[in-house]
């Protein structure tokens, strides 16, 4: 508290001579912080106030932070700790994305706040989020430290971008190997024979199973066991006397048995492999094996509901690792404390949670000095022991980037024989595929053609046929000449609409129509596509029925002459055809976009399909999909298959 008076008083000064906002801000901050140390709440809670009013005219958002967390130390020293925890859920919002140590700080008094409050449960979810973020935090510290005495130590720049790039070169190098160890380690189990000794492959399986239980590979953990297993029980019934000698092997198997169950979630048969790893222990075993065993047995009771005998066997581990291995300490605290949260005993919990990070914090500490020292010395050697670590570094990157090239070859070598198999299969597939869509290509291209040529033929030799009648035969009734001249007509109508339609197709797909665009009602659209259905229906006996639940004009921007052929090919026969039938057509409005419903239309009916059909549906779709909107043959309705024409209200062509 002397210092905060001392500062205090120095700030008053200052503010005294210079009537800065800033310096106010801070003696007004001080003195609130101070008073709430104090517990002189009224005091405190006067200053805070002005320090709030100096920031409405600053307008700095640190400002903002600082007065919003007074005001939480405030109301938890007043006990109103709802508010406060409020605030600090605000504070956390601004500073949490940024991963700092100031938004470490906040979760430590959230975490103290929440257990106060006696919500003990999220106190300890607080502590276990506090936990991963201070890990995170103090791994990228120790890089931030280095970069800071680069500065001090004032390395020229050069040398310092050189050695930057070395480091980053060797890390990403070491990283690159890292994540193809396992293979690396697979590969060399692979090339031992059963003929090589089986200490050999012993080895290399313990270091694959240390590797896949940390991955928490448990299909990979289970066979590296068992395979271990096979090994050991085969080379000792070879040579019993050497059973002794394989005491830790055996225990380490037995333990990672139990590991592998235990991740599975079946405890019950854990039981039988600890044991067995009770009997190989002994006082000569190990130190980890031992440290192994006890952190097993504390996971297996644990797993079982034998809460208590799991915290002994914790304490066991504790009392094993606290003198020499604070940090494997620290992590033990940690999992006695959510073993204290699992039974719901969370006020203990949060006692080893506190413990376990004031452990880390003091074990971070130290390393950090330390390392810091041994940087400091590393600096400080002489210009020639630099060369000279420098020279070093560069034969160190070249032996590891030779090291490197070495396995990328090795990797390529042995894949190289499958990926050139796997060309060639790949090569010989899509051959076959594109002769496969030739073939039916030539198949589609024919059979469109054969159909085309007879829907083309049948009306142009009624054109023709019926021309020369009348040429040929000058004394023919007026009425059958009339009748002659009416087939003529209507098939020469049937053939340009084809023709038309064959032509549109294309121009369409290649999106080289020309439409003329104008604004007209819909309503009355659909009102004259009806009329003109209802003139070429006289004698085919289709009646349209046509309803619609829009009350008011609705202007749409479209080529009026193509909507209408394509509603208006909905409601007639496709072909020459009398038959009675009902068509109910509905216009509705959903948003910003039209639906064209018409039921039973000879369009969609199986008997009609031909080459004159699809082609207008393929037509019908385009045109739409053209100006925005879609047209699809709804098949799942109760009574006949409808046509939707969907439309956007607000459409425009380019």
């Amino acid at each position: 508290m002397a210092n905060i008076e001392a500062d205090i008083r120095q700030l008053e000064s200052l503010s005294n001579k210079d009537k800065n906002l800033g310096d106010v801000f801070y003696l007004n901050y001080c003195q609130a912080f101070y008073n709430i140390q104090t517990h002189h709440l009224p005091e405190a809670l006067n200053y805070l106030q002005q320090a709030e009013s100096i920031n409405r005219q600053c307008q700095h958002s640190y400002f903002f932070l600082m007065i919003e967390y007074l005001y939480a130390c405030y109301y938890t020293e007043s006990k109103e700790y709802t508010k406060a925890l409020n605030i600090f859920d605000t504070i956390l919002s601004h500073t949490q994305t940024a991963g700092s140590y100031k938004s470490l700080l906040i979760l430590q008094e959230r975490a103290q706040l929440l257990a106060l409050m006696g919500k003990n449960e999220e106190a300890c979810q607080a502590y276990e989020s506090l936990n991963t973020l201070k890990d995170s935090l103090d791994a990228t510290n120790y890089i931030r430290q280095i970069n800071t005495l680069h500065a001090l130590y004032q390395i020229d720049k050069n040398e310092l971008d050189n050695l930057n790039r070395q480091k980053i070169i060797l890390y990403w190098s070491w990283l690159t190997i890292s994540c193809i160890v396992i293979k690396a380690l697979e590969e060399a189990y692979r090339m031992l024979t059963a003929k090589d000794h089986p200490v050999d492959r012993i080895s290399v399986l313990s270091q694959l199973i240390s590797v896949t239980k940390e991955k928490k590979d448990n299909q990979r953990l289970l066979k590296y066991i068992q395979e271990q297993e096979n090994i050991l029980y085969k080379h000792i019934a070879e040579n019993p006397f050497l059973k002794e000698g394989f005491t830790d092997a055996y225990l380490f198997n037995e333990l990672f048995y139990s590991y592998y169950y235990l991740n599975i979630n079946a405890p019950e048969q854990t039981y039988p492999h600890l044991i067995k790893s009770k009997e190989y222990l002994n006082k000569n075993t190990y130190f980890t094996y031992r440290i192994l065993y006890f952190d097993t047995l504390a996971q297996y009771n644990r797993a079982i509901g034998k809460y208590q005998q799991a915290l002994n066997y914790i304490d066991t581990t504790l009392t094993m690792l606290k003198k020499n291995f604070p940090n494997d300490y620290a992590e033990q605290l940690l999992e006695k404390a959510r073993i204290w949260k699992q039974i719901g005993q969370n006020e203990k919990a949060i006692l080893f949670y506190e413990q376990a990070l004031s452990l880390k914090d003091s074990v971070t500490t130290v390393l950090s000095n330390t390392q810091m020292k041994q940087i400091k010395k590393r600096y400080n050697i002489e210009k020639n022991e630099l060369e000279q670590e420098k020279r070093n570094n560069r034969t160190q990157l070249l032996y590891l980037v030779f090291i490197f090239v070495i396995l990328i070859l090795l990797f390529i070598f042995m894949a190289r024989l499958f990926m050139i198999r796997k060309a060639l299969k790949h090569s010989e597939y899509e051959i076959r595929k594109a002769m496969e869509a030739v073939r039916q290509t030539n198949e589609m291209k024919n059979r469109f053609l054969s159909k085309m040529s007879y829907n083309i033929h049948t009306p142009l030799n009624n054109v023709v046929g019926f021309s020369q009648l009348i040429v040929c035969e000058p004394n023919i009734d007026k009425e059958t000449r009339q009748e002659y001249t009416n087939i003529i007509h209507q098939s020469s109508e049937k053939l340009m609409k084809l023709v038309n339609d064959v032509l549109d197709l294309p121009r369409l797909e290649a999106q080289m129509m020309k439409f003329q665009i104008q604004d007209y009602d819909v309503i009355e659209l659909c009102k004259e596509v009806c009329y003109m259905a209802r003139v070429q229906n006289e004698q085919t006996g289709i009646n349209v029925d046509f309803s619609t639940e829009i009350d008011s004009p609705i202007i749409i921007h479209t080529d009026t002459r193509r909507l209408t052929q394509a509603l208006l090919s909905a409601l007639v026969y496709p072909q020459e055809h009398r038959q009675e039938r009902n068509i109910r057509f509905i216009l509705s409005r959903e948003g910003d976009v039209l639906h064209f419903q018409i039921n039973n239309s000879p369009l969609v009916d199986p008997s009609f399909v031909s080459q004159e059909t699809i082609i207008r549906h393929d037509i019908n779709l385009l045109l739409l999909q053209h100006f925005g909107g879609n047209y699809f043959i709804n098949q799942k309705t109760p009574e006949n298959p409808e046509i939707v024409f969907i439309y956007p209200i607000g459409s425009e062509s380019e």
